[in-house]
């Protein structure tokens, strides 16, 4: 009777490192399907670029009326304020509140009105000449909406001295008429530069936490 066949030590050895780099390269297709399957509902790292071309928006509704649509009325629409440490409603009276972190209740209030023109006196008039003005929107069902202070920095166009903030929120039934960058329900950091121009602060500039395409 012939005795079984050795395996040659060099090719068992190729067998398991091949083994081992497949199951490697299967852990990370699966955390990528997690990634990209909560990206858009828990926003994702930095140098993440996501592609809307498959979002889908609620239909447009030129005259609605949010504040009669009762679902939304049960959602959280008190915007917070966070300094890193504690979280309460920005317009406390018990907390401070930054002048240049408080200015973003007004700045989400336009927003939920569909009001295009006094949204963008929040910009200097610089920023609008390079960016462009919001074009008019329909009221939006913000909500779940959190502004956080990041703390002073050098505003890289002029060289003052500026604040930073980072604003998150939600829109429930995006018609996309605001927001293309976000599908309904779903969140997308912003970092705003905020300076002081004859004792009002307007922001300077904007930036997103991750891309999109």
């Amino acid at each position: 009777m012939k005795g079984k066949r050795k395996i040659p030590r060099g090719l068992l050895a190729a067998a398991v490192i091949i083994g081992a780099l497949f199951g490697l390269l299967l852990v990370a297709y699966i955390a990528a399907q997690i990634v990209a399957h909560t990206v858009l509902k828990d926003g994702n790292p930095a140098d993440e670029i996501i592609s809307t071309d498959d979002f889908k928006f609620d239909r447009v509704e030129e005259d609605v009326d949010i504040f009669e649509d009762e679902e939304y009325l049960q959602l959280e629409r008190t915007v917070y304020y966070s300094d890193g440490a504690q979280t309460y409603p920005i317009l406390s009276d018990n907390f401070p509140v930054p002048e240049a972190a408080r200015l973003f209740y007004d700045y989400i209030d336009a927003i939920i009105h569909g009001d295009a023109d006094k949204l963008n006196t929040f910009y200097t008039d610089e920023y609008l000449e390079e960016v462009g003005a919001h074009a008019d929107f329909t009221m939006q069902r913000v909500y779940d909406a959190l502004v956080t202070y990041l703390g002073p920095t050098i505003d890289k166009r002029t060289g003052q001295r500026c604040e930073r903030v980072k604003l998150t929120y939600r829109i429930s039934k995006n018609d996309g008429t605001f927001r293309r960058d976000i599908e309904s329900d779903a969140s997308r950091e912003q970092i705003f530069t905020v300076i002081e121009q004859d004792g009002v602060y307007r922001i300077s500039d904007m930036n997103f936490v991750y891309a999109v395409r």
